[in-house]
């Protein structure tokens, strides 16, 4: 993973071409399409760059937090959303503490060593309130880019990951896919659409088990293991 020197070096040099209008609006339409957030959602746009996600949802109404790595973007983010946001330091989401309706992680994970993305959906889990919904996006192994490079970010040099992945080890993490979906994407720095998956992940509900009935009823288990049983001793009278 890469850490907050290395993204301020990013923002130095000026090349950020994940802040595109085209990749935004997409991405805009496909939440608002796959989550339909009430006006009264806590949104929490993590890894937000320049908070291009949130600031949709900031304006319309919308309470909406930001979640940063790079310290020269996060002065940025503050100086620009003031008093109205929340705007968080951030290494791993277990450095917020506040819980939130929608989690927005868009092009982050695909920056992230695949062997660390169980621990960061169990820490996205736990930001989630009851009922709230984790959106994540980031590339496909059929990316035409990242073939042609070899995996290695033509803007930046470093090494990233496809999340082809991630929604099994979601689910191995106490999530379920309620949308998934690959999309190309026309992006301004870039001659060759990007191809980018998509993951709607919703926290798994908990089986409670049936406690109407007396302990002696058993269940429906136990019932069938105790008429096969009987079944069994039944034959065997019959054959002596």
């Amino acid at each position: 993973m890469y850490d907050s020197e290395f993204w301020d070096d990013v923002y130095k040099k000026g090349f950020i071409p994940w802040s595109d209008e085209n990749k935004d609006n997409f991405f805009v339409k496909k939440i608002i399409q796959d989550v339909e957030p009430e006006r009264s959602a806590e949104i929490l746009d993590y890894g937000c760059g320049e908070g291009i996600l949130g600031k949709y949802f900031l304006e319309r109404g919308f309470k909406v937090d930001f979640a940063e790595i790079s310290k020269i973007q996060v002065n940025a983010l503050r100086k620009k959303f003031g008093n109205r946001s929340t705007v968080y330091a951030v290494n791993e989401p277990q450095d917020i503490e506040h819980k939130y309706d929608l989690i927005i992680c868009s092009s982050v994970m695909h920056h992230i060593e695949p062997q660390r993305w169980g621990s960061f959906l169990k820490q996205f889990r736990e930001l989630l309130k009851k009922g709230g919904v984790l959106w994540v996006s980031g590339l496909d192994e059929n990316d035409k880019i990242f073939e042609q490079y070899h995996g290695i970010a033509p803007a930046t040099g470093h090494k990233c990951w496809t999340i082809n992945d991630l929604g099994r080890i979601a689910e191995k993490n106490g999530f379920e896919i309620s949308a998934s979906y690959v999309q190309d994407i026309k992006i301004d720095a870039f001659e060759t659409p990007r191809m980018t998956r998509v993951f709607c992940l919703k926290p798994k509900t908990k089986q409670l088990k049936d406690k109407s009935r007396p302990a002696s009823e058993g269940n429906n288990d136990d019932l069938s293991s105790q008429i096969t049983t009987q079944s069994i001793l039944d034959k065997k009278r019959l054959q002596r």
